[in-house]
């Protein structure tokens, strides 16, 4: 029991260790990018990650062991039943510990991918998939992503993703782009291999492609060709689930094309985000519990210590915003503990690892040790808006139109989820996004009318 309850200390104590860690190298892969470190690295996750499935698997299994072992024995003593009752909760412990890793572990993952996509959710959210589940090949499997991602690191003119280690990319098994950033959308393979027959030490690995949309695209996927010496065609005809994940991987590709076609139509408008406010709130909240600030009109973050059990002071929190009457009973609460049961949130919110804070407050958030909440009005976009005179209307297919006057133009529905989750997840500022649309739909105008006089 003794040695259980040192082994989850010590587990806890690493969680701060790797996410420090990855964030760090993020970082600098940002600032400076490092082919082989990068690839260096996603392979160590795929190492931690496995390591954290086999003892969740371990785990579980031991648990009808353990079960059927309790029943046979007597409990003699009421001091042998707390024993055991203390037992099961140091190994439903452990369990939690594991399953928090794997969430620090798979963030870490996306923003990785978010890094290389720009940061821009419209290369991130076709390749989401409605949260399809990753799960880590096994056997053989194992050999063809691998392959690739060493073959990366060794010196290649491309960036390759593992999506296996990601929760934003659920469509394909790599996710391509030239390393210098000469790309119009991602390459996406899916990765077989079969044993070779007559060759027991050997496998054949091929790769199936997206249709390329773009001339730039077309280059890049025969520089890659050449440069990795893949097979783009199977030697053997394709199975049902291999013919739908080539109809998956069209389909994303079709679809990503679209959005980035479309946004050539959007508003110039640059993001103001709340980063100043996250960052006082953070300090406070580590240095006496919780903290919180209005952002703007409609829009308050808090932040709140979790470590030793102190996610009480959360309820003192609530109370002390609900008596000083800055949060109404209607208003919107999430936080950032939603990273580690919404799937979608890694598709369209920024990833908290690439936030504009200290590294020590993005570990901490990462690791939850300081959980910050967000509370806004439902109705926050629409009255940001109408400041300045647009009105907003939402569209069956969820998308937002804005008019003002006769005028009228049409955000996409993954702009739009994205605006929606920004203010919780990616410190948007609503209302410096609307006054800025407003200036730049009266700028667009008046060089309408110059260009008209003239």
């Amino acid at each position: 029991m003794r040695r259980i309850g040192i082994f989850n200390r010590r587990l806890y104590e690493a969680h701060a260790l790797i996410a420090g860690e990855g964030i760090e190298l993020i970082d600098r892969l940002v600032q400076q990018l490092d082919l082989r470190e990068f690839h260096d690295y996603q392979e160590r996750l795929w190492t931690m990650l496995a390591e954290v499935e086999y003892r969740l698997q371990q785990l579980k299994d031991r648990n009808g062991v353990r079960a059927r072992r309790w029943r046979q024995w007597r409990v003699r003593s009421r001091e042998a039943a707390e024993n055991r009752a203390m037992h099961v909760l140091a190994i439903e412990q452990q369990v939690d510990l594991y399953l928090e890793l794997r969430s620090i572990l798979r963030q870490l993952g996306d923003a990785l991918a978010w890094a290389v996509l720009r940061a821009d959710p419209r290369y991130v959210a076709p390749l989401f998939d409605g949260g399809k589940t990753h799960h880590l090949p096994t056997g053989q499997g194992v050999i063809g992503p691998l392959s690739v991602l060493r073959k990366a690191a060794e010196g290649s003119a491309f960036l390759v993703i593992d999506a296996d280690l990601t929760r934003c990319i659920g469509i394909g098994d790599l996710v391509v782009v030239r390393a210098n950033g000469d790309w119009a959308w991602p390459m996406i393979f899916e990765v077989k291999t079969r044993k070779i027959p007559g060759d027991a030490d050997n496998v054949a690995v091929w790769l199936i492609r997206g249709k390329a949309l773009f001339p730039r695209d077309t280059e890049m996927l025969e520089q890659f060709a050449s440069e990795f010496g893949f097979s783009f065609e199977p030697e053997q005809p394709l199975d049902d689930r291999a013919r739908r994940q080539m109809d998956e991987v069209k389909v994303a590709t079709k679809n990503a094309a679209q959005l980035v076609i479309d946004s050539a139509n959007m508003l110039p408008v640059p993001v103001v985000r709340h980063w100043d406010t996250l960052l006082r709130i953070t300090e406070r909240a580590r240095a006496n519990g919780f903290a919180y600030d209005i952002a703007e009109p409609g829009l308050v973050y808090a932040a709140a210590r979790n470590v030793d059990g102190d996610i009480g002071l959360y309820e003192r929190l609530r109370e002390q915003l609900a008596a000083s009457g800055l949060v109404a009973s209607e208003w919107r609460e999430t936080s950032t503990m939603a990273y580690q049961g919404i799937d979608e949130l890694s598709a369209y919110g920024l990833p908290i690892a690439l936030w504009k804070l200290p590294l020590w407050q993005r570990r901490d958030i990462i690791c939850a040790n300081v959980i910050i909440f967000c509370f806004s009005d439902p109705w926050l976009w629409s009255r940001s808006f109408a400041k300045h005179g647009i009105l907003l209307e939402e569209g069956s297919d969820g998308a937002w139109i804005l008019r003002r006057d006769s005028k009228r133009i049409q955000i996409d529905p993954t702009e739009v989820k994205r605006m929606k989750v920004g203010p919780a997840f990616s410190a948007f500022s609503p209302g410096n996004f609307a006054q800025r649309t407003a200036l730049v739909w009266d700028t667009l105008e008046m060089m309408k009318e110059i260009e008209e006089c003239c």
